[in-house]
């Protein structure tokens, strides 16, 4: 075999510089640094391979640091839904305010001035038991026992019933029943 014939049929052997210049057959005899073509391809192919890494890890840094402001907007998201919730509190807390400053003047207009001096600083509980304590001994509610009530009563025992509901089958007879006990109640 000769020199520039190889074992392998398929790969050159084609010298270039490895700096991508022509040799001349003085740069040959000076420069000892010329890399077989097939090596030089594989080297090339490296550096791509390489270079697909980078771009690859690159690309997956950005999608990581995209997926972190992502994040980010999720969390400025949950804290506008917090804030909104926060407003809603802050509406009804200053509702409960004003019906407790309600609730706390109707107890006292309630009471003697004499009973406003002595009870006007307990809360708004403690207000209403002695309202009632005391409220109760003043206040009776009078019933008319004169006047008898707007219900027209027909009184019917169950020997009217039993007279009624002869003849009749059992199905009707319970029924009969049914509407016998919404009268009486």
């Amino acid at each position: 075999m000769s020199e520039h014939e190889s074992s392998f049929p398929d790969v050159k052997q084609d010298s270039t510089n490895a700096e991508g210049v022509n040799e001349t057959a003085d740069t040959k005899v000076a420069s000892n640094e010329s890399i077989p073509r097939a090596r030089l391809n594989e080297e090339i192919a490296k550096r791509k391979e390489f270079e697909t890494r980078v771009f690859e890890f690159e690309k997956a840094k950005d999608v990581e640091a995209q997926n972190k402001l992502e994040a980010e907007g999720e969390y400025k998201t949950i804290l506008a839904d917090k804030d909104a919730k926060i407003e809603t509190f802050k509406a009804d807390s200053d509702e409960l305010a004003d019906l407790k400053k309600t609730m706390r003047e109707e107890e006292i207009t309630k009471m003697s001035d004499e009973d406003k001096e002595t009870f006007g600083h307990l809360p708004i509980a403690d207000l209403k038991k002695v309202n009632k304590r005391f409220g109760s001994q003043e206040t009776k509610v009078s019933v008319n026992e004169s006047r008898p009530s707007a219900r027209n009563y027909t009184e019917q025992s169950v020997g009217d019933f039993a007279i009624d509901s002869k003849g009749l089958s059992s199905k009707q007879r319970q029924s009969k029943w049914a509407d016998f006990i919404k009268t009486k109640t």
